[in-house]
């Protein structure tokens, strides 16, 4: 599993998919701006197929940065028998301002467990961003009002995806963290792929991935290669 302080970047999101490191790959994640263009190739992104945004790169956040942190929600919007903070994930500018994110949340009674700045409040118009949002309870529980008025709780694992003005977050427990996507007007005008047009997307991976070495450890060695998303 990823150590986000050793690494210097939080590889959290790594660990659901890392389950078996002796038989996974073993990359090595870096910034964009440890990236070597010239050592890099873009096939695919020049690839008449791919429409990813011009400006869109893979993100990682450095969770010691300033931006990385908790801030309190002081609207009154969502309501908790604890202080509500939100954090910002900064993935609107590097997704091609296709998504954001955010993850809504609150400490245990009696632990201040989230990494907090009270130096400014919570933006709470990042709620209003989003065609299509989509809530994920990662623990604790969440509620949430229909737009007719019917209100209904999630717990730890459960996911809802709605317009933006169908559902909106209206309370959450005593320790409890959700995350919530933001799909914005540029995903509409993505392109849809036929399986042909993915096989040959799939087709350019030779010409991408150029070097290759074998480690038993990802701490050691140089990077095997850079991942894009």
């Amino acid at each position: 599993m990823p150590d986000p302080i050793s690494m210097g970047y939080s590889g959290k999101f790594l660990e659901a998919f890392i389950t078996d490191p002796t038989t996974f790959p073993n990359p090595t994640i870096v910034g964009p701006d440890q990236i070597n263009e010239d050592e890099t190739p873009r096939v695919a992104w020049s690839h008449p197929l791919h429409d990813r945004p011009a400006d869109a790169g893979f993100w990682l956040q450095d969770p010691l940065a300033l931006d990385a942190l908790f801030k309190p929600l002081t609207d009154g919007s969502v309501r908790s028998a604890m202080p509500v903070y939100v954090r910002d994930i900064g993935i609107e500018a590097p997704s091609g301002h296709l998504v954001t994110g955010h993850i809504i949340a609150t400490d245990p009674r009696g632990h201040a467990l989230l990494p907090k700045s009270t130096s400014a409040a919570a933006d709470a118009t990042c709620f209003a961003k989003g065609e299509v949002v989509i809530y994920r309870v990662i623990r604790g529980t969440a509620e949430f009002k229909k737009k007719a008025g019917e209100s209904f709780e999630l717990s730890a694992g459960d996911v809802v995806t709605a317009g933006k003005d169908s559902i909106s977050l209206i309370g959450v427990g005593e320790n409890t963290q959700v995350l919530r996507l933001g799909l914005l007007k540029g995903m509409n005008e993505l392109r849809s792929w036929t399986a042909t047009q993915r096989d040959e997307i799939d087709g350019l991976a030779g010409q991408i991935i150029t070097q290759k070495d074998v480690r038993p450890l990802r701490t050691e060695g140089k990077p095997v290669g850079y991942l894009y998303g």
